[in-house]
């Protein structure tokens, strides 16, 4: 029985059949329900187009109207005041969540249930109708007589106030359970790294622990700001003149209420259309500056 050496290398066997590869197709349900989805669309698109009790001409003559626009411009302008606002919120409560103290926490996790619990319209109208339990404000230097404000509640808070403050105390409750998710994904191992280089917390959550956490809420955070922008179609009830409130008094004159709807309808499609499309550039953007750094 001949031995064979350790040394010699074992010839491989070049006949063996390669490995096919293995095609995974769709099963043929899966086309049948997306062909049946389309047909659906495309129906329910000819019915719409087909309707003799719209009248599309009033939707063309009304889309680019002064009213319509100027309420567009105010819906903006709230929905961006609001967010900025609810940001600053919602790292401050953040933070506030993840205090030592037992008192800040407990505060925080109080408004943070509170305002997301709350339905938001019904923030809106207490925010609106405030001067009926607060009929006017007033602030004075303790143990002076000096008065620093002393002002009419209705004339301190107006609607489009009252609207920004709603919408900014809803939307900061959400943010900060966003920024508190971020921080604390954040590994143990950055914070011992930070504290090796002798960084100040501040410096610490500055340098290393927000800018990670950044990429982490970013796809949440512009979701939420999403939902903000359509949110302010509730503010409608305080008629500040926004692109709903704008709509409604239009098709309070003419009666032609759908057509009004399908107006303001469209601009909130385009408007957070643009900012979904901004939330893809953002993240793209994020996700490659993260890859560079690996």
């Amino acid at each position: 029985m001949s031995s064979v050496s350790m040394d010699q290398p074992v010839s491989m066997d070049k006949s063996a059949p390669e490995a096919i590869p293995v095609r995974r197709t769709k099963p043929i349900s899966h086309w049948l329900w997306g062909l049946l989805a389309l047909v659906l669309v495309v129906v329910a698109a000819i019915g719409v187009a087909n309707n003799k009790n719209l009248d599309y001409g009033v939707v063309g003559h009304y889309m680019f109207n002064s009213n319509i626009l100027h309420g567009l411009l105010l819906t903006l302008v709230l929905a961006i005041s609001a967010e900025v606002l609810a940001t600053i919120i919602g790292i401050v409560v953040a933070y506030g969540r993840l205090s030592s103290k037992p008192v800040f926490r407990t505060i925080c996790w109080v408004y943070t249930w509170v305002f997301r619990s709350v339905p938001t319209i019904v923030q809106i109208l207490i925010l609106g109708n405030i001067a009926l339990f607060i009929p006017s404000i007033t602030i004075r230097i303790p143990l002076t007589d000096v008065t620093v404000l002393d002002a009419d509640t209705n004339s301190l808070i107006s609607s489009f106030a009252a609207a920004l403050i709603a919408l900014a105390l809803h939307d900061g409750a959400y943010n900060a359970e966003i920024f508190r998710s971020g921080i604390t994904a954040i590994g143990r191992g950055q914070y011992e790294a930070s504290n090796a280089l002798g960084l100040t917390w501040w410096q610490m959550q500055r340098k290393v622990v927000l800018p990670q956490a950044v990429r982490i809420v970013i796809p949440p955070y512009t979701s939420q700001f999403i939902t903000l922008i359509k949110l302010t179609s509730l503010v409608s009830v305080l008629a500040v003149g926004d692109l709903l409130t704008e709509a409604q008094n239009i098709s309070n004159n003419n009666q032609r209420t759908i057509e009004l709807l399908i107006v303001a309808s469209v601009w909130f499609l385009l408007v957070t259309s643009i900012a979904s499309v901004g939330q893809y550039f953002i993240e793209k953007r994020l996700g490659r500056s993260t890859r560079r750094a690996v």
